[in-house]
């Protein structure tokens, strides 16, 4: 009987170890080598690509970076189904030194705030988040209403192409993501730049949008070529 006792204990700390270390990754700051496959978070293109592809020769082809947006995680302020409000927060740091909208204020917690006032008249819930239909709606709030700057508004793209996207990027506005598939299931994201890779042999590029996923404070990636020309998804930018 002891020696069963001893081995549930073993089974019990083994199953706990993982769960919580596939878990725990979602918020990790550091590479961890469990991600890295398709349909899941990645940390590194370089590993996805080797554990992903049949090749192992890759040159950076072209890398574009909008510098400046801001990397909180949703846990930063408090993590109540609050992916969009953090998107909006990151994207609005960008708008504040980057674009000079000086009204934007520099303390975290008063701009939070009046993101979390906007997103409760425009159906923010705990419990449910933001519906994405209600993303422009309430980004103009945000900008019109809460920090008074008349000249710009948020806009809404459903379906965006890669080439717009890239399009977009290549003019310096960053926007927000909000996908409806893995890894970013019901999910709002800001992205920030493309990196393509070349693959030496074939000639077949990878690409991966920046993307600051708001459940971890470093750059992970999206894959692009890891479904069809288009992802179920929609970006919400400021204009």
């Amino acid at each position: 009987m002891k020696l069963n006792k001893e081995k549930d204990k073993r089974n019990l700390k083994n199953t706990l170890k993982t769960i919580f270390s596939k878990s725990r990754y979602i918020h990790t700051d550091k590479i961890d080598y469990k991600l890295n496959y398709k349909k899941g978070i990645v940390s590194s293109p370089e590993i996805y690509l080797r554990n992903c592809t049949p090749y192992s020769e890759f040159e950076v082809k072209k890398v574009k970076v909008v510098e400046g947006v801001g990397h909180r995680t949703c846990r930063d302020f408090g993590g109540k189904n609050n992916c969009t409000l953090t998107a909006l927060y990151n994207l609005l740091i960008y708008y504040r030194e980057k674009r000079n909208f000086e009204k934007i204020p520099d303390d975290r917690e008063k701009l939070y705030e009046l993101i979390v006032k906007s997103g409760r008249r425009h159906l923010y819930t705990k419990r449910r988040g933001m519906p994405v239909y209600m993303n422009s709606f309430f980004v103009t709030d945000v900008i019109n209403r809460m920090l008074k700057i008349k000249s710009y508004k948020g806009k809404m793209i459903f379906f965006p192409s890669k080439e717009l996207i890239m399009e977009f990027l290549n003019k310096d506005i960053p926007f927000i993501y909000s996908l409806a598939l893995k890894p970013y299931f019901n999910h709002s994201i800001v992205v920030y730049g493309y990196r393509v890779y070349k693959e030496k042999t074939s000639g077949k590029e990878y690409t991966f949008l920046l993307v600051y996923d708001g459940w971890a404070h470093i750059t992970r990636f999206l894959s692009w070529d890891n479904l069809n020309r288009r992802y179920t998804a929609c970006m919400t930018y400021i204009k």
